[in-house]
């Protein structure tokens, strides 16, 4: 059996014998030092901080305008679009599911946005019905209050995967935006989408 294989029935097998651990140990007697570290782990591990619910605010009924640019200096394309984003699993991930129109042909999209407390970063994957591939992202906390994450996607226009650099900033509880980078053929940033969410209602 591969390490990784054992390591994930180890960790489901902790995950199971919790409740076990928590509510039994007047009749199996009192954890080991190696058992209460791992239960010290695991709930830090599981339990939602402040920064998920740095997250939260992202929870709602939002009007969004997309502005799209194809590449440095080129005037936006824009659209409107809806999304309903809620919390789930207990505040651990917010759920995003957004809809507007693209080039004329209706536009879906899905995205999920946690926060990882081993790896110390917020982690997001989006997926949308334009595409076959799966963006995947993570990053830190910026200075300035904003979620900054660097990733990957599928790109038909090179063909290839291509990086991007995102920053998800709550200007207030009633407004957020999504602004997301890529590069140009010399090297150079751009900015290549801006999405300003605004509450509905």
């Amino acid at each position: 059996m591969k390490e990784s294989s054992i390591l994930f029935l180890t960790i489901f097998a902790i995950t199971l014998s919790a409740p076990v651990f928590a509510g039994d140990m007047g009749e199996m007697g009192e954890m080991t030092p190696e058992e209460m570290e791992m239960m010290k782990n695991f709930e830090a591990y599981s339990t939602p901080n402040a920064m998920h619910e740095k997250l939260a605010k992202m929870a709602g009924s939002w009007d969004a305008k997309v502005q799209h640019w194809m590449a440095p200096g080129a005037p936006a394309e824009e659209s409107m679009g809806t999304a309903e984003s809620e919390a789930i699993f207990g505040g651990r991930f917010i759920k995003q599911e957004f809809n507007s129109e693209w080039m004329g042909q209706p536009f879906q999209g899905m995205g999920l946005f946690g926060y990882d407390n081993i790896q110390k970063e917020f982690q997001s994957i989006w997926l949308d019905s334009m595409a076959t591939g799966m963006m995947v992202s993570s990053g830190e906390l910026a200075e300035d209050g904003s979620v900054e994450e660097e990733g990957t996607f599928s790109c038909p226009l090179t063909n290839s995967e291509r990086w991007n650099r995102s920053k998800t900033t709550f200007v207030d509880e009633d407004t957020w935006t999504f602004e997301m980078f890529m590069e140009d053929e010399s090297g150079e940033e751009f900015r290549s989408m801006l999405i300003t969410y605004t509450r509905r209602g």
